[in-house]
């Protein structure tokens, strides 16, 4: 193929632009899609809409800048001929029309000059002469109804034929087109009425999809105008039939009466009537014409392309640094909006600040840093004592918590620094003194009671104070196996006077400073431990417990599963309470001071575990491989 020269391709012509000639590709590839799916790319790119005043802004978007002028011209232009197409169809039929009257009239006034001459007839008898024009009259009327039938039966017959193969019922109207019906209001409301919704639905389809139920609902009415102008045509048209029908029957009647009019004075009356009803005929045509030809030329003046679009020399799309400028605008908003409804969403613990308003208003005593998990060796972590029991391939909880022991593990760390900043806020929280008798407690599993109450009384006897750690949750107690010591006898069994304080408590290595610290485990679980916590035996057993030791740390089971905690806060001095930063529920916390209140158990403050950096257990090797613990703390 040459360039600039026309080829085939199947049915299709094309030819290669001139502008190649400077740098001809190595090869042309064809792409051949469906119709539907040209016609929906043509409609994705087409925007059309509604400027100031009566100003119509056609655009067009492709990757081809001469398609994109291209494409947007000729809608525009298809545009215009749409709009001046009703009336310059108006204007041909009148000219027809009109053409072939003036003929007919020229015919008739020839045939009634040469038909004086023969006969020589001046003027026949007034009688004869009105007969003969009442029936000139009428036959000139069924000449001109037939006319009119036959033209709008030709009209009618072509949008049905249209219709039937295959097109729109758009092809009914040019029913709008006839003579008769330009001046009609019925009518042309109706093709006001038309051109009104293809308005609106080009207007929607700027911003909708052919498909949408706005547009469906539009071509509806359209489809339904568009019938409406058809039944009014072919009822128009039975009327002609009507009115042909009288008339025939009129003329029938006035022939019997002129049989006796003389045959010469009866020829010279047809012939004038006929003249004087062509004449009337055409003076009509000719004024319809005139007002057909008028509103043509303001239709083509009224709508007309002002600016033609032209190619673009830069594309409008896409504009990097718009875009960039936009995505960073969206991206930080949407970014706020992610925030806030986290902030807004989110039940849990995040502050001291949010603790103390869960709290209604309790101190902050303490806030323990986020404990790091050690990995350990190839056969498990060194717990407690020496003690090799606890070893095991999954960590249990009971190894999780040894493991949380900083403050034995590792006294100069910061979460250790941190427990001894607990002890001593705690022993300054009141006016009066130092509680001896402490419980520890949370609002629920998880938020790690067990391990401040285990650290804090290890801290606590690294000072040199006689000290007894309690296991006081009589359902899940698991402290025992923690220091790696057995069960029973334990504090159930004291409560029941089973044992003696002697030999149910055990000493447990705090480190190189300070005493032992003596530990009471839970003792065989009870089915019904409240009861046994607000017996008497608990206040005896309390007298002998402040005689022996300086302070007495229960870890009682958490407030919001069971009442032991509330109910053994009341035999104590203080109560503190427990929470974790990012997993206690802020509800469950208000619940769990509520509660606490409402027993009027004295409570020094709230622990706040998990806050700020993370610890990382040096005993054990360092860090984690991902550097968060992701455990439950205990």
């Amino acid at each position: 193929m040459q360039i600039g020269q026309p080829f085939q391709v199947g049915n299709v012509t094309l030819a290669l632009a001139p502008s190649l000639r400077k740098a001809a590709p190595d090869k042309i590839r064809f792409v051949v899609q469906p119709f539907h799916q040209s016609v929906g790319e043509l409609r994705g790119g087409l925007f059309v809409y509604r400027r100031e005043g009566t100003l119509v802004a056609v655009r067009f978007r492709s990757s081809d800048p001469q398609r994109a002028a291209a494409v947007a011209n000729e809608v525009a232009q298809s545009f215009v001929d749409y709009k001046v197409g009703t009336a310059g169809s108006a204007v041909a039929f009148l000219t027809e029309q009109t053409a072939s009257y003036a003929r007919q009239l020229q015919e008739a006034s020839a045939r009634l000059s040469g038909y004086r001459e023969q006969e020589r007839v001046v003027s026949p008898g007034e009688e004869a002469t009105q007969q003969i024009r009442g029936v000139a009259a009428l036959r000139g009327e069924r000449e001109r109804l037939q006319t009119e039938r036959e033209s709008l039966a030709r009209i009618l017959a072509g949008a049905n034929q249209a219709v039937r193969r295959g097109g729109a019922t758009s092809a009914y109207r040019q029913i709008a087109t006839f003579p008769s019906f330009i001046a009609n209001p019925t009518a042309q409301s109706m093709l006001q009425g038309l051109t009104g919704l293809e308005q609106r639905r080009s207007e929607l389809l700027a911003y909708r999809t052919p498909g949408a139920e706005e547009v469906r609902q539009i071509n509806q009415q359209i489809g339904e105008l568009e019938l409406q102008l058809y039944r009014f045509g072919s009822n128009y048209l039975r009327s002609l039939d009507s009115q042909i029908a009288s008339t025939n029957l009129a003329l029938a009647r006035s022939g019997r009466e002129l049989e006796q009019v003389p045959g010469r004075d009866t020829r010279f009356g047809q012939l004038a009537l006929g003249q004087d009803l062509l004449k009337e005929t055409f003076v009509r045509l000719h004024q319809r014409l005139t007002e057909a030809e008028i509103q043509n030329a303001t239709e083509r003046e009224d709508t007309r392309v002002i600016d033609p679009a032209l190619v673009p020399g830069a594309p409008v799309s896409p504009r990097p640094m718009v875009n960039l400028v936009l995505g960073s605008v969206l991206g930080l908003m949407m970014g706020l909006a992610a925030a806030l409804g986290r902030e807004m969403l989110d039940t849990k613990v995040r502050s001291a600040s949010d603790t103390e308003s869960a709290t209604d208003g309790m101190p902050v005593l303490g806030m323990i840093p986020r404990i790091q998990l050690a990995s350990g060796s190839a056969n498990g972590n060194r717990l407690a004592s020496g003690s090799n029991k606890l070893r095991r391939l999954a960590p249990s909880p009971e190894m999780l918590l040894a493991q949380r022991l900083v403050t034995r593990q590792d006294p100069r760390n910061a979460a250790s620094e941190a427990y001894r900043a607990l002890r001593t806020n705690i022993t300054f929280a009141s006016d009066e003194g130092a509680p001896q008798v402490l419980v520890v407690t949370s609002a629920g599993p998880g938020d790690g009671k067990s391990t401040s109450s285990a650290n804090l009384a290890i801290t606590l006897a690294q000072q040199g104070r006689r000290t007894l750690l309690v296991d006081a949750d009589l359902r899940d107690g698991l402290l025992h196996r923690v220091f790696g010591v057995r069960q029973e006898p334990g504090f159930t069994d004291l409560l029941l006077e089973r044992t003696s304080v002697d030999e149910a408590v055990r000493q447990v290595d705090v480190g190189e400073i300070g005493v032992p610290l003596d530990f009471l485990p839970s003792g065989t679980f009870s089915p019904n431990p409240a009861e046994l916590l607000g017996s008497d035996h608990i206040r005896q057993l309390m007298a002998e417990l402040r005689e022996r030791y300086e302070v007495v740390v229960f870890d009682a089971a958490s407030l919001n599963r069971v009442t032991d905690a509330a109910v053994l806060g009341r035999a104590a001095d203080a109560t503190l309470l427990i929470a974790r930063m990012g997993a206690t529920d802020k509800e469950a916390l208000q619940h769990a001071t509520a509660q606490l209140r409402h027993l009027r158990v004295p409570v020094s403050g709230v622990v706040l575990n998990d806050f700020g950096g993370t610890y990382s257990g040096g005993l054990y090797g360092g860090n984690g491989r991902d550097g968060k613990s992701g455990l439950t703390a205990l």
